[in-house]
């Protein structure tokens, strides 16, 4: 494992996108791939243009390698393999599309509706109902929720659940279910290290562990 450090500008990615190259020219490895994870879409985006341009680079671009963003990687090989595995399909990923169907969904609901009219923090707390850790525990992003025991954190469990069934989800939802399928399935790290035996990650400051 290597780490490189280096001021913005100085060509971290020019680097990277030459090694990638070099790595293409010689890579023997037919359902064996190269993992380049990015933090942006902006940084996806400047490594797949450089390795386009060349008939070598270009090959990099589709399987066995992957080149996108963590997100991007966490979605196609862990959480939505592990959706389909309980019969859930994906409509969207959008923080604000869940927000805007959770609230509605929400407000229908009276205990609900009276509590958000008397405290103004209710509705973003709603709005930002997630799923976290691998026991896909209900919690928000944007408020605290009530205790367990109280009469509106049924109503709130309900709405996620909902919302889940019908294939709407938080960003966050997804490492959660990352989480959950290799706590379920450790020996899909193997796997992962087998099918990927080089990992490159591009702007690692900007990266939660």
């Amino acid at each position: 494992t290597r780490d490189v450090n280096a001021a913005p500008g100085s060509g971290k990615t020019t680097v990277l996108a030459a090694k990638l190259l070099l790595l293409a020219r010689k890579w023997p490895h037919d359902r064996r791939g190269i993992c380049v994870l990015s933090h942006t879409n902006v940084a996806r985006g400047e490594i797949q243009k450089r390795l386009a341009a060349t008939p070598d680079g270009s090959r990099l671009l589709s399987y066995p390698h992957f080149i996108g963003t963590i997100h991007a990687f966490v979605n196609q090989f862990l959480a939505l393999p592990f959706l389909r595995s309980k019969g859930l399909e994906v409509d969207v990923i959008d923080d604000d599309v869940f927000a805007n169907r959770a609230i509605g969904l929400a407000m229908r609901k009276p205990p609900l509706w009276g509590w958000a009219q008397k405290d103004q923090g209710v509705k973003p707390m709603v709005g930002g109902l997630v799923f976290r850790g691998s026991g896909l525990d209900l919690a928000s992003d944007r408020g605290k929720l009530p205790k367990p025991d109280s009469k509106s954190y049924p109503l709130l469990r309900d709405i996620k659940v909902t919302l889940t069934e019908e294939g709407v989800f938080r960003y966050a939802d997804m490492f959660a279910f990352a989480e959950t399928l290799l706590k379920t399935s450790p020996g899909l790290r193997d796997r992962l290290s087998r099918r990927f035996p080089l990992v490159f990650i591009d702007e690692m400051q900007d990266t939660s562990w």
